[in-house]
């Protein structure tokens, strides 16, 4: 057997025997055929991320010749951590060969000097739109030789980047993939275990104080910078016009109660994105806080551009009627442009519910008052409430009857929310959205993680699924009517609704 046959064929004895020569990999042959079956079979994203002795270059150097032979192939994942030398190899030609535009390398230690130059060569060259590199080692020689690379490269536009942390001169070299005018990266993510001060000070300053204009999008979520970091980011932020989407989420000790201290003063924000940071006792961040730099972002305006809301609902036992009222009040202030608005609870493992009643009255009691306060907005066009699992304690009556109320007076195009829990509330509901003329997706996705018996959930798969034929009617209605004026005809204007996919996917709609 050739490795180059791109058709799928177990190895046999005689062939392992050979590769077991040539290699110090501990790998099996029924493994490595599970391998090779992947990469033959695979029709577009190619994981090769399996534990134990798939994460080996000698093994990822083998299968090489097969994943560039399958042209199917436009984003690869692997991970290998130990035979560094074949495995960079592997990468290079991979890199130089093939049509995959998106890489996921998780590569333990990148600090030997040997096999580097052909993979850096490659990297600076190949035409890659997504690159993801993970570390745990990294030389400053080779860090500064990766920086260049990805500075040099033309075609990357989008960065992730993992870490546990950085020497005093690798923050400086990754500061000016940032800053170098060269760098065609609009989108960068940074996660480290851990920066200190001094190393947040140098980000900022000599990197996204001087970020190229070309850079949009940045995601620090998971990038340990605790309070005086994120002061530190923010006040850099509020002077780079640049950055128009952030990422913010588990930064370290009171980090996100520094962020919303300083949240008004950043002008030029259009999507922000706070990732849940951990469980909810772990951090109490004040929604008071949060409803006041809300409040102040909209009611300036000549910086008031936010118009993509993803956030925590910092609710808490201890929370109040009155701060409940105040956050309502900020989400539906008269001057926000907010265009998509996603919402969802601090995580509460399942069967840790019992202590959190009083919270998840109170979460009830806050999107009893935000559906009545929404459906007087004129620019919300998709709401997104993520509940899986717990709308049954965080969702009543007095929700859904506002709820109702909210689709009869609203203009939003998609929803993404417990429709089935809702309806079981009050069934009426289903009437209502016959006045949702704007409406043109809507998806359910939380019965699908209840737990529950298989007849209990098919129970309920049946009628959540009578529930959205009976809104997808409506919305196909309303596509049809939307394009019937540009092409005059009804019967065709039907036909093509009928080719829209009706799922509201918030994965798109919130990219």
């Amino acid at each position: 057997m050739t490795a180059h046959n791109s058709k799928c064929r177990e190895l046999t004895r005689e062939e392992f025997a050979t590769f077991q020569s040539t290699s110090t990999s501990s790998i099996r042959l029924a493994e490595l055929n599970k391998a090779i079956k992947r990469v033959c079979q695979c029709q577009s994203r190619l994981q090769l991320l399996w534990p134990g002795p798939y994460r080996c270059g000698c093994v990822l150097n083998f299968l090489a010749p097969f994943i560039k032979a399958n042209t199917s192939i436009v984003s690869f994942s692997c991970a290998f951590y130990q035979n560094y030398g074949p495995g960079l190899d592997a990468v290079s030609e991979i890199m130089q060969a093939s049509r995959i535009t998106k890489y996921y390398l998780d590569i333990e230690n990148l600090s030997y000097p040997t096999h580097t130059e052909a993979f850096f060569a490659a990297l600076s060259t190949a035409k890659i739109r997504e690159f993801s590199i993970k570390l745990k080692l990294c030389s400053d020689e080779n860090m500064k030789l990766l920086c260049t690379a990805l500075i040099q490269n033309d075609h990357i536009q989008k960065l992730e980047f993992f870490c546990p942390s950085f020497s005093d001169a690798g923050i400086r070299y990754f500061a000016e993939i940032i800053s170098n005018p060269q760098s065609k990266i609009r989108a960068l993510s940074l996660s480290v275990n851990d920066m200190n001060t001094e190393h947040v000070n140098v980000l900022c300053d000599e990197g996204i104080k001087h970020s190229s204009a070309i850079l949009t999008n940045l995601n620090i979520e998971s990038c340990t910078i605790r309070e005086i970091g994120m002061t530190k980011v923010v006040r850099t932020l509020r002077s780079c016009s640049n950055i128009k989407n952030l990422t913010i989420g588990a930064n370290g000790t009171h980090a996100m109660r520094a962020f919303f201290t300083h949240f008004s003063d950043m002008r030029y924000i259009e999507k922000l994105v706070c990732c849940d940071f951990g469980m909810v006792d772990k951090e109490y961040v004040d929604l008071n806080l949060v409803a006041a730099s809300l409040k102040r972002i909209f009611e300036n305006t000549e910086c008031n551009k936010l118009a993509t809301l993803i956030l925590p609902l910092f609710i808490y036992n201890e929370t109040c009627d009155e701060s409940l009222e105040l956050f309502v009040n900020a989400l539906i202030h008269p001057n926000n442009h907010l265009r998509v608005l996603q919402l969802f609870p601090l995580h509460i493992p399942r069967n840790d519910l019992a202590p959190y009643t009083d919270r998840n009255n109170k979460i009830a009691h806050f999107f009893k008052l935000l559906f009545y306060g929404l459906s007087t907005s004129k620019s919300l066009q998709k709401l997104y409430i993520e509940l899986i699992g717990s709308e049954s304690f965080m969702f009543n009556e007095s929700v859904a009857n506002a709820f109702m109320h909210f689709l009869q007076r609203s203009h939003v195009h998609e929803l993404y929310l417990p429709l089935y829990c809702l309806i079981d509330y009050n069934v009426r509901i289903l009437d209502m959205f016959q006045h949702c003329e704007r409406l043109v997706s809507i998806k359910d996705h939380s019965i699908y993680s209840e737990d529950s018996d298989d007849a209990e959930r098919e129970r309920k798969l049946l009628k959540a699924a009578e529930y959205h034929d009976v809104v997808h009617k409506q919305c196909r209605k309303n596509v049809a009517d939307a394009v019937r004026p540009f092409i005059g005809l009804r019967d065709l204007a039907v036909t093509i609704s009928t080719f829209c996919d009706l799922d509201a996917n918030c994965d798109d709609w919130l990219m």
